[in-house]
């Protein structure tokens, strides 16, 4: 409706679209988890055990290696985008209504009025233009809600995601190091009953890694299309400003395309740790020396192998792979698009 008003400028037309975007994806993602809720309680339930049960310290030093990953991206993407949206409604808040202007130099002594053009986190200005205080307050309380929910909306549930997937690579590690160390001994009963552990917790992580991928791949095709229209738009608005108001004009949407960018790095790591540590699994079970082990025992061992051989790829909606081949192929394409623009607008 701000646009339709048409007493908005271009830049603020980028970001209300953009603004819509980001706020319909965040409803989707909340919505995408409360449908998959069953496959999330099962990985959470899974490292929980993992957790309680795990025993030895070199054991507890590599999930701790996840775990401060996750804890890096949490703090990391939490305080940038708690001082983005602050400063966002706090610059917008702009003091309102009437002042007045006692002109000396007159003979009339006349009282000269200025008004303050108010503001709104949202920038909706030509839509409320014209509402009472009161008003006014409630709008802006409204929209400062709208503001955070759709910020923490986006950023929470990629954080939440990355937390889970970097938990599920940490148990991978600690099967990975299980595996190499693995060592049959002379009660046949006894190695039986490791590989069958062996088994049975290998079948249940890479469940884990598919119910992430079911949970999310559509989630992240979404979030590959806005994050790629975002970063185009705002390269055009960026290359635009700069042509007016120089180097400093373009800062905001440079900032806001690597904010972008920086979403789609952690879905791309996060695809890429997944990937590397299920075909790692397939190299140790290799180096195991399932030669020396009774041949039932060895056959048991070929049931792993012929499962790790199977490609895990974590995908946005299931077209594309999301590893950091597909992210390098993104900052190729970027800066192609930036390269073209800028022989179009002579910068």
């Amino acid at each position: 409706m701000e646009i339709t008003l048409g007493c908005c400028t271009s830049e603020e037309r980028v970001d209300f679209i953009e603004f819509q975007k980001l706020g319909t994806i965040a409803a989707i993602k909340v919505l995408s988890l409360r449908l998959h809720r069953k496959y999330l309680a099962k990985i959470l339930s899974s490292v929980s055990d993992e957790l309680n049960l795990m025993k030895e310290m070199k054991y507890k030093k590599i999930m701790k290696k996840y775990v401060s990953r996750g804890n890096f991206v949490f703090y990391a993407q939490s305080i940038s985008t708690a001082t983005i949206i602050s400063l966002e409604i706090l610059s917008s808040l702009a003091f309102s209504g009437e002042m007045e202007n006692n002109n000396s130099l007159s003979n009339d002594s006349s009282t000269n009025k200025i008004i303050i053009e108010r503001g709104f986190p949202v920038r909706t200005k030509c839509l409320f233009m014209n509402v009472s205080t009161s008003s006014y307050l409630t709008i802006s309380f409204v929209q400062s809600i709208q503001l955070i929910s759709t910020a923490f909306g986006n950023v929470g549930m990629d954080i939440f995601f990355f937390n889970l997937s970097m938990l599920v690579c940490g148990q991978l590690e600690i099967l990975y190091e299980e595996i190499s160390q693995f060592e049959g001994t002379i009660d046949v009963k006894e190695t039986k009953l490791k590989i069958i552990e062996l088994i049975k917790r290998h079948q249940l992580l890479w469940e884990e890694a598919q119910f992430l991928e079911k949970t999310f791949n559509l989630m992240i095709l979404m979030q590959l299309v806005v994050n790629i229209t975002g970063i185009c738009s705002y390269g055009i608005q960026c290359l635009a400003n700069m042509q007016i108001y120089g180097l400093l004009g373009g800062i905001k949407s440079i900032f806001a395309s690597e904010l972008l960018m920086v979403q789609l790095f952690l879905y791309s790591f996060a695809g890429e740790n997944l990937s590397s540590r299920i075909m790692k699994l397939s190299f140790a079970i290799y180096q195991i020396s399932w030669y020396n082990l009774p041949k039932k025992l060895s056959q048991d061992l070929y049931f792993i192998l012929m499962i790790t051989e199977k490609p895990f790829t974590l995908t946005a909606g299931k077209m594309f792979p999301m590893n950091m081949k597909t992210f390098s192929s993104i900052l190729k394409a970027t800066f192609s698009f930036f390269s073209l623009l800028r022989l179009m607008y002579h910068v």
